[in-house]
């Protein structure tokens, strides 16, 4: 059991007074193996086990966070995010999905779900950002990837971003050194709302 009253936010409202932590792990030689680690705050739950061996991560964590005022007071409503980390050191993979009840002052809350898949991470990452939900009572949805070369160049491409009246699609790119991007970029409005 710990008690967390005082440091950084959201770390104490998240973790409160009374948590409980449970840990198993172990190590032999250069392999790392956490076979459980579990978190019980007041505001969060979080879940997570993995290895570390010969230069290659596998690990999976969920985090839930009951009331997101913890992690921010105009939020509102809760989360759960489930993780997964794969690969060698250099050449790493994750997949993560996010799903909630997600609102903000003066916003009602909806349902809201997002999924992200990128690889090569750190060096040359390159992945897909997809969400679809209910903000502020409209339908939203959204499909994006992002690459990164070994030169330094960002591409991005929107393959559909709709909310309300507004759609957005496009490709940019920002060349290693640049500023400003390069590209194409449709934004089309209906209505003000």
């Amino acid at each position: 059991t710990i008690g967390l009253t005082g440091g950084m936010a959201p770390v104490p409202a998240l973790i409160g007074p009374d948590a409980r932590i449970g840990l198993a792990a172990s190590r032999h030689g250069d392999e790392i193996v956490l076979s459980r680690l579990r978190v019980a705050g007041k505001d969060v739950q979080l879940s997570a086990s993995g290895a570390l061996a010969g230069g290659k991560i596998d690990a999976a964590a969920d985090i839930t966070v009951a009331d997101l005022r913890a992690v921010e007071p105009t939020l509102q409503g809760n989360a759960h995010l489930h993780g997964h980390l794969t690969g060698a050191t250099d050449d790493l993979a994750v997949q993560s999905e996010l799903d909630g009840d997600i609102g903000a002052a003066g916003v009602p809350k909806g349902k809201l779900t997002a999924k992200l898949e990128a690889r090569g991470l750190p060096k040359t990452p390159s992945g897909r950002l997809e969400a679809s939900g209910r903000v502020d009572g409209a339908p939203l949805e959204l499909a994006v990837d992002v690459t990164r070369a070994a030169n330094g160049e960002t591409r991005m491409t929107i393959d559909h971003a709709n909310w309300k009246s507004a759609h957005a699609e496009g490709a940019l790119a920002v060349a290693g050194q640049a500023t400003l991007p390069t590209g194409h970029l449709a934004l089309r409005m209906t209505r003000l709302e």
